[in-house]
């Protein structure tokens, strides 16, 4: 049966799979990808399914303060009666037993510190998700910038294969009328395979960072999927997130277009100066506020800044967990008052005790003998009583052999360490911080420099080609300045991705990326 029952789950699973498929858009945002992977992630829905546990577990501690009701049954036959002495036996040979009693918990303090406690480990195991969905944010978006400067890369390869399979043709064109010579028309050949082989890498790098952005968003291997936008896109939504600015009615992160020819190269080079121009001003921001906030002039504004970290959250927690348990055991020491009743109804079967009677066996003896004999003929053949007792009972823990006084002190050495771990933990968190802004400078500055050099590169390119295509200049020349213009361009995509990946470790250490819920209930709780 355990077997036929997990096959049908595995039937089911896949009669279901397809909709989810069917569902899932084949190009995806960015917005998109984090909407799928914190629906569908395994380890999303394990967290979904532990803070439901604890609702029970709520419910079970509530249930210990309703009454208890108890009933039971019991019939007893009797092989050989009881003897009070040599030939006087008593009890019936048949009895019968129904009881029921109630039980009503009327003071409990474990009780009610259980229910408090109960209600700080739900919400502990509620940021304990919030910390699983920042970490999977974070995967999410470096996988998907990976994704971008992959498919970047590879569009800047495919467009040097492009030039330089004009520049073969043109060099074979000039071979063959005796204008240009055998070694220029082999090292444009030997440049364009090059090409072609990094191609083929860039092509593997691109299928990697798709199945890894699958992985984490619990995509069939065979379902295909696309990413949006560019990496320089993604730079200047996060600017618009930030101050909300605008450029003639448009929002920085939709001017950037796809760069099809000369005119659209200077342009797009001049949108990314002036991309850098205001990230730099974002990026020089972000560093002063971090620089304030860990300066270490106000112990409350560093708490204010680290408020919602999820590593300080969940140390908290089990903080409040540890005072919750020294109180629990406190409680032990309290009184606790109960109330109680209980009803029976017992039959048992009658016995004749006449031949017991005193009387002698004289002729009123006799008489009297009789008369009891027909009293107990017109009575039942069962002897039924029905006992009620109610009352209160009170117990008093006493003395226990000093276990509640060792066990507090153990608690109070765990929260001891806890406080330690927890100033540990700041001094790391401030060094993830100082190192995440300093990467976002760093890549940054990189940015920048790398923009100058790629618009110099671009320029040295369309001069080396117009040399050589007047003939003044030389092959060497021409594939020097593309090796360099192509390099440039790649620097500078893994500049923005270094940027990217930087901010998104920043918003992962200040923890901002998902919002801290606390509803009535908890609050309550």
């Amino acid at each position: 049966m355990i077997c036929l029952s997990v096959a049908a789950m595995g039937v089911s699973y896949a009669q279901g799979e397809p909709d989810a498929v069917q569902g899932t858009p084949e190009t995806l945002s960015l917005q998109q990808a984090i909407d799928i992977a914190l629906s569908d992630n395994p380890t999303i829905k394990v967290g979904d399914k532990e803070i439901e546990r604890f609702k029970y577990v709520y419910n079970q501690t509530v249930s210990s303060l309703y009454p208890q009701i108890e009933a039971s049954a019991q019939y007893a036959l009797a092989l050989r009666r009881q003897e009070m002495m040599e030939g006087f036996s008593f009890g019936g040979k048949n009895t019968f037993n129904v009881s029921g009693n109630l039980a009503l918990p009327l003071f409990v303090p474990s009780v009610y510190r259980q229910m408090k406690m109960v209600g700080t480990q739900e919400a502990a195991a509620k940021e304990s998700l919030r910390a699983s969905k920042i970490e999977l944010i974070a995967s999410v978006r470096s996988a998907y910038y990976s994704a971008l400067m992959a498919q970047e890369s590879l569009s800047v390869i495919d467009e040097a294969i492009k030039t330089t399979q004009q520049v073969v043709d043109e060099t074979t064109l000039m071979y063959d009328k005796g204008l240009a010579a055998e070694y220029d028309k082999l090292t444009a050949e030997v440049q364009l395979e090059n090409l072609k082989s990094q191609r083929i890498q860039a092509v593997n790098g691109v299928e990697i960072t798709i199945l890894q952005l699958k992985m984490l968003l619990s995509i069939p291997e065979e379902q295909n999927i696309r990413v949006a936008g560019t990496l320089d896109d993604y730079c200047m939504v996060l600017y618009n997130d930030a101050y909300n600015k605008v450029i003639d009615g448009k929002v920085r992160g939709e001017i950037f277009e796809v760069a099809d020819s000369e005119e659209a190269d200077k342009a797009l080079m001049e949108q990314r100066k002036a991309m850098n121009t205001s990230l730099e001003e974002y990026t020089a921001s972000i560093k002063d506020i971090t620089k304030r906030q860990l300066s270490g002039q106000s112990a409350e504004e560093l708490e204010a800044y680290l408020a919602q970290n999820p590593t300080l959250r969940s140390i908290d927690f089990n903080s409040d967990l540890l005072e919750h348990q020294e109180k629990l055991i406190q409680t032990t020491r309290m009184p606790t008052v109960a109330a109680f009743a209980s009803i029976s109804y017992i039959g048992q079967e009658r016995v004749d005790l006449s031949g017991l009677m005193g009387g002698g066996a004289g002729a009123g003896g006799g008489a009297q003998a009789a008369m009891t004999r027909a009293a107990a003929a017109n009575q039942s053949k069962f002897w039924w009583q029905y006992p009620i007792n109610i009352g209160a009972q009170i117990s008093i823990p006493i003395f226990s052999g000093l276990k509640k006084t060792n066990q507090i002190r153990e608690v109070r050495n765990q929260m001891q360490q806890l406080d330690m771990q927890r100033e540990y933990a700041v001094d790391g968190i401030r060094l993830q911080l100082q190192q995440s802004v300093n990467n976002l400078v760093a890549a940054q500055q990189s940015m920048m420099s790398n923009t100058k050099t790629m618009e110099q590169a671009y320029k040295a390119f369309t001069i080396a080609n117009s040399r050589y295509t007047a003939g003044a200049g030389t092959m060497l020349e021409l594939n020097s300045a593309q090796l360099s213009y192509v390099q440039s361009q790649l620097n500078y995509t893994q500049a923005v991705y270094n940027y990217l990946t930087a901010y998104a470790e920043y918003r992962k250490v200040l923890g901002n990326d998902v919002e801290i819920e606390v509803t009535e209930e908890d609050s309550n709780k």
